[in-house]
């Protein structure tokens, strides 16, 4: 009995209908007794049905539940395993907040509903923000939450039921669903945003809202003119610019906004754009939106949307920027004439410095590049040895405390950065990834390249600079071909010295540099730069070409919603990037010239048509000829293949794999033998208060990875869900000693407070492992660096006192 309610719990039901379409009645059989009631509460409910979290077993009580307060439904759903979803419990009963977004896993077998949470919304949401709740996020995935691929060529699954959701809608606590729209990063992800455009039923509970509903056809129309498109792919891809996550900052006055032309030239009889999708921005419009972001200093560039516009501005030079502008936008960055109304500029993500990993791509890439097998296995080894190192050795340990900017807690994803994978995810120290743009003095000659990072990781508050002549290896991922890596020199341009953590590349030449990696171009593209010199190869192959493709097809008038769901649907259905990249990986490995292969050649041209697929509608086709010349290559062992054995590959991939899985089985074997030890210099007073809580997250779920990681954020969403966990905690820790952390001052209250944090790393450290002998369980060592500011500075005071020498 809890809230006055008694209701069955634990009892696990599934659905055992193919067609979730069918489910009409969602509760099991009580929809009528539940209909009355709001559809925030009746969405609850029904998400706690599908994660078999609860079963109604008979009318009296689905009654009962209907008279539970929806405070009881979120601390049922808090119970049982989703504490990520918190914030949402602490504002039961209240309106969700304009960023919180409900989730709907569909699966071929059944639905799956997941709490409201947090997330930066788009524009569509927000311009809606009144009929929020009538959005949902569907995302269609196999039974274990994994890709949809698994599924995608079984045509009874594809025709018989995501054909039918995507065509005719889907059922959610009552209400039908149908399909709006996507994003170009959610198709990849296979997930798309559907709409209840329905009104009320006088019957039913509503949403509360009494203001005039959309159709999903105004909601689409409202984005701007998209009548002059013709091609369903591009359609929906200006579409997705208003569905893409991004943050609001401040309006801006057209009239202040100019646009400028592209630097265009013609080589070859090709036309090459080497503005391609780059703008301006005045320094004083970016400090107006740093401001607003919260973020300092501020930022050389920022990733944007804009009315119609997509693409990045970076802080304009002096006299490059038209008087009187705060901006300016160039054609390649308007998709489309936006709705007057949206004067807000969008940012999706602003200029920072990130670390730069090698993977098995461009691994495979380096040795075709002539960089040998020992230059990248040094890096492994040091990275083995780092991770040894600071298990044993304080100095290490203090090195890595060092090299992190952020708070205390960063120092756990720095440990992880710092190690390696099976995946061969190495981290390379002399190099960084950052953000490119133009340089739009024209000063730049081509071959070169210029950059500056904030922050150097062994100088936080300096620049660090790589001296003027330096060779550095550019690449950007995904690559296949060996002309996707290519090498400049570094350059000091002087009127550019206020451009920081991004990337310039010259403005001339016979085509630009950032089309030669890969295809890349300037409207949000990320680049690596490695100036270590023995990754840096002496030549370099010429830069593919973009091979000739067939003409996209084209609709005769206005694009319907039915075309735009039967585009998403092929779109899964032949979407084979994953599957060209691992035949590439697999023939690379196997064939003695590795990526240099005419097969791998023709694969890494597949490749590219495939990626550009989702704006075009024209598919990669594999022929026969190479499905027969794929079928005849083994599977290296390194790829980890479910349901068949791998060859030993004796190639890079193959030895870094090895040693990788050799190292955590041991690491694996002395964790379960050896005892974490207190350190005696955080044990304070004699006695100890707390208790092991349960729920902190050590590993993710691939739903959870899914419904998370694959959007333009992926680290900030895990930031914010692990803040939320850990401030939930500070408050219990500061609501327990009665007093504020704010207030805390000296004497008695600072002593208590220490005790108690002192208290909670007792319990975590030493009771924790009698709990796992007991019960099996994992021990919790992350819960008392929660409070790791009193742990921190107890350290301190310890180390403070011990004897000189």
């Amino acid at each position: 009995m809890q809230g006055g309610v008694n209701l069955p719990r634990g009892v696990s039901i599934h659905c055992s209908t193919p067609d979730p379409t069918s489910l009409r009645d969602w509760s099991g059989g009580f929809s009528e007794i539940l209909r009355h009631l709001p559809f925030k509460h009746r969405y609850l409910i029904h998400a706690l049905i599908t994660s078999h979290q609860l079963v109604i077993r008979s009318p009296e009580e689905a009654r009962g539940l209907a008279a539970a307060p929806i405070e009881w439904l979120c601390d049922q759903a808090f119970l049982e395993g989703q504490p990520l979803n918190s914030s949402f419990v602490e504002r039961c009963g209240k309106s969700i907040s304009k960023t919180e977004i409900r989730r709907v896993f569909v699966t071929p077998l059944r639905i799956c509903l997941q709490l409201p949470e947090s997330d930066d919304g788009n524009r569509i949401i927000r311009n809606n923000a009144v009929h929020r709740d009538r959005f949902v996020r569907v995302t269609f995935a196999d039974e274990d939450f994994s890709s949809a691929r698994a599924f995608t060529s079984s045509e009874d699954v594809m025709d018989g039921c995501i054909s039918r959701i995507v065509c005719e809608g889907m059922m959610i606590a009552g209400r039908c669903f149908c399909f709006l729209a996507f994003s170009s990063s959610q198709l990849k992800e296979q997930s798309a945003w559907f709409y209840d455009a329905h009104p009320d039923d006088p019957n039913d509970g509503t949403y509360g809202v009494a203001a005039p509903i959309p159709t999903a056809d105004e909601i689409r129309k409202s984005m701007g003119d998209l009548a002059g498109i013709h091609v369903v792919g591009k359609f929906a891809a200006r579409l997705g610019q208003g569905l893409a996550a991004s943050i609001p900052t401040v309006d801006i006055n057209p009239t202040r906004v100019a646009e400028v032309p592209d630097i265009e030239v013609t080589t070859g009889g090709k036309k090459f754009c080497f503005s391609d999708g780059i703008g301006m921005i005045s320094q004083q419009l970016a400090a107006a939106v740093a401001k607003k972001l919260g973020v300092e200093p501020v930022p050389s560039a920022f990733q944007i949307r804009f009315k119609g516009c997509k693409g990045v501005v970076a802080v304009a030079p002096t006299g490059c920027l038209p008087a009187g502008m705060y901006m300016a936008v160039r054609p390649s960055m308007e998709k489309f004439s936006g709705n007057v109304k949206h004067q807000n500029l969008e940012v999706l993500a602003q200029a920072s410095p990130l670390k730069c990993f090698l993977n098995r791509q461009i691994i495979v890439l380096l040795s075709a590049v002539g960089i040998s097998d020992d230059a990248v296995m040094a890096l492994f080894n040091r990275a083995l040895a780092d991770i040894k190192a600071v298990a044993h050795e304080d100095a290490a340990f203090r090195r890595l405390l060092r090299s992190t900017s952020g708070p205390v807690e960063q120092l756990g994803r720095n440990m992880l950065d710092a190690g390696f994978s099976l995946k061969a995810r190495i981290h390379v120290p002399k190099a960084v990834s950052l953000i490119g743009v133009l340089d739009e003095t024209k000063t730049m000659q081509p071959g070169s390249v210029f950059f500056q990072v904030s922050g150097g990781w062994d100088n936080p508050t300096g620049t660090e600079a790589v001296p003027v002549g330096t060779r550095v290896l550019v690449y950007r991922n995904p690559c296949l071909h060996p002309g996707d890596v290519q090498v400049f020199q570094t350059v000091d341009v002087p009127a550019l010295r206020h451009l920081v953590d991004v990337l310039v590349f010259p403005a001339t030449g016979d085509r630009p540099h950032p089309d030669e990696l890969a295809g890349g171009d300037l409207d949000g593209d990320i680049y690596s730069v490695i100036w270590d010199p023995s990754l840096v190869p002496d030549h370099t192959h010429r830069a593919m070409e973009a091979g000739a493709s067939a003409p996209p097809e084209t609709v005769n008038g206005a694009i319907t919603s039915k075309q735009l769901g039967d585009y998403f649907v092929n779109c899964m259905k032949n979407d084979n990037l994953g599957f060209i990249g691992h035949a590439h990986l697999r023939l690379a490995d196997f064939k003695a010239d590795g990526a240099l292969n005419p097969v791998c050649l023709e694969l890494a041209q597949l490749f590219s048509k495939a990626v550009d697929y989702n704006k075009t509608g024209v598919p990669a086709t594999i022929t026969g000829k190479l499905c027969n010349t794929l079928n005849k290559v083994p599977y290296p062992d390194f790829m980890e293949l479910v349901g068949r054995k791998g060859v030993k590959s004796k190639k890079v991939l193959g030895v870094i794999y090895r040693q990788a899985k050799q190292s955590a089985e041991i690491n694996n074997r002395i964790l379960q033998t050896q005892s974490i030890h207190l350190d005696p210099e955080l044990v304070v007073g004699d006695s100890a208060e707390g208790e092991v809580i349960s729920g902190c997250v050590r590993s993710f779920s691939r739903k959870y990875v899914r419904d998370r990681y694959k959007d333009v954020h992926d680290a900030q969403h895990l930031n914010t869900d692990v803040s939320k966990l850990k401030q939930k905690y500070q408050d219990q820790f500061w609501k327990g000693l009665g007093v504020e952390e704010a207030t805390l001052g000296e004497g008695a209250n600072r002593m208590r407070a220490q005790q108690k944090a002192s208290a909670w790393y007792v319990v975590a450290y030493e009771a924790a492992w009698r709990i796992l002998d007991q019960n099996g369980l994992s021990p919790f060592f992350s819960f008392p660096w929660a409070v790791s500011d009193l742990l921190c500075e107890i350290k301190c005071q310890r180390v403070a006192q011990r004897p000189c020498g």
